[in-house]
């Protein structure tokens, strides 16, 4: 094993605002690469993130997800 801490840098809290990443063949020429969505949690059988889409309302299963570091689990971890 490592001397390390684990980190938790990756854990989002529920809610919290996050962008997550359209695949190439989901999109045209002119569409953007990310959508806004609401992080929803982890979905541990499919090992991704799950994030509710801001504009259709759907639950889009991703591992492609970036979270707004002010709202994460460490940042709120630390301040107690």
């Amino acid at each position: 094993m490592t001397q390390r801490k684990p980190s938790i840098e990756h854990l989002g809290m529920f809610g919290c605002d996050a962008h997550y990443h359209v695949p190439k063949g989901q999109r045209d020429a002119l569409d953007s690469k990310a959508k806004a969505g609401i992080y929803c949690g982890m979905d541990t059988s499919r090992s991704c993130s799950v994030v509710c889409d801001l504009r259709t309302g759907k639950l889009v299963y991703t591992r492609d997800v970036k979270l707004h570091a002010r709202h994460t689990f460490a940042r709120a971890y630390t301040k107690g």
